[in-house]
């Protein structure tokens, strides 16, 4: 049985098209990571400029994964009800406004806002992008294209510890950082098909009953154990590792970009070996526990 001469072309369209959103959204997410990163490298030219301890500037960096904490079921429930797309881009356009008033502010308190509307934009995004990735990608393919966007936080992260120090400034950090988030944003409905969202409040669960039913499952309360673990760990070292270097063994800010880009990139190794074995048929358990494992006995060491 021969194919059809329509049909051809329009699984090649079909293909580019997924191509094109799958890699959108991964360099979105990519860029929303920078804004995590961003305040890592500039931690010594913040200091010097509002004053204060590494202990009270610490909270430039910590505003993130609290705002996860608390706005993550939120955001999920969002998705259901505005669609993926539409709170992809509404993630991406806070990040960059955030970051953008965060720029032009002369104020460690209004910086401290606009880093917490920052966390907030940083949320939705992750929630979403992943909704959008599940969405427009065939299942024969989803297992490579999760293990490649999985790689977008220490991508992200290391990128801005690279480039930090090349921008003159940590101000030139925050508006590089937010026209670049806007630029994706922009191009989301360019490369991003529509979804369709549940038009009723009736089926979605509010977020008191969502999280219940989250914390009444064993399975992904270990999982969330499991990536609170990792995030203590990866967090203490990334946030303060380039401010040790140049503080305590007198580094230069370039060179110790430079070694913190480097260490934090090599979760991308990780990142990308993961997505390759699960698309070969390895057990996610078996991967997640083997990775824990090896984390725990690096940390003893």
């Amino acid at each position: 049985m021969t194919e059809s001469p329509v049909a051809a072309p329009a699984a090649a369209t079909a293909s580019r098209s997924y191509r094109a959103a799958v890699a959108n959204v991964v360099l979105a997410s990519i860029v929303s990571a920078f804004h995590v990163g961003k305040a890592t490298i500039a931690l010594p030219s913040l200091r010097h400029e509002f004053g204060g301890s590494l202990a009270s500037l610490s909270a430039i960096m910590s505003v993130f994964p609290f705002v996860g904490v608390i706005g993550g079921i939120a955001a999920g429930l969002l998705v259901r009800r505005w669609g993926d797309r539409l709170l992809l881009i509404a993630g991406l356009a806070m990040l960059g406004a955030a970051s953008l008033a965060g720029a032009w502010t002369n104020s460690f308190a209004l910086l401290l806002g606009t880093r917490f509307a920052e966390g907030l934009g940083f949320v939705i995004v992750v929630v979403a992008a992943p909704a959008v990735l599940n969405r427009v990608t065939p299942p024969e393919r989803r297992n490579l294209v999760f293990g490649l966007w999985s790689t977008f936080m220490p991508a992200g992260i290391a990128l801005s510890m690279l480039v930090g120090p090349l921008l003159g400034g940590w101000r030139n950090g925050w508006l590089a950082a937010a026209i670049l988030t806007l630029v994706a944003a922009a191009a989301v409905p360019v490369t991003t098909s529509a979804d369709t969202p549940t038009s009723s409040d009736a089926g979605a669960p509010r977020i008191g009953t969502a999280l219940r039913e989250v914390l009444a499952k064993r399975s992904t309360t270990l999982l969330a154990l499991g990536f609170a673990t990792y995030n203590v760990q990866f967090f203490a070292v990334m946030a303060f590792l380039p401010v040790f270097l140049m503080q305590r063994l007198g580094v230069a800010v370039g060179t110790a970009g430079l070694i913190g880009a480097a260490i934090v990139a090599a979760c991308v190794i990780g990142n990308l070996s993961a997505g390759w074995l699960l698309s070969r048929g390895a057990r996610p358990g078996i991967v997640m526990a083997a990775t824990s494992v090896a984390i725990g006995a690096a940390g003893i060491g």
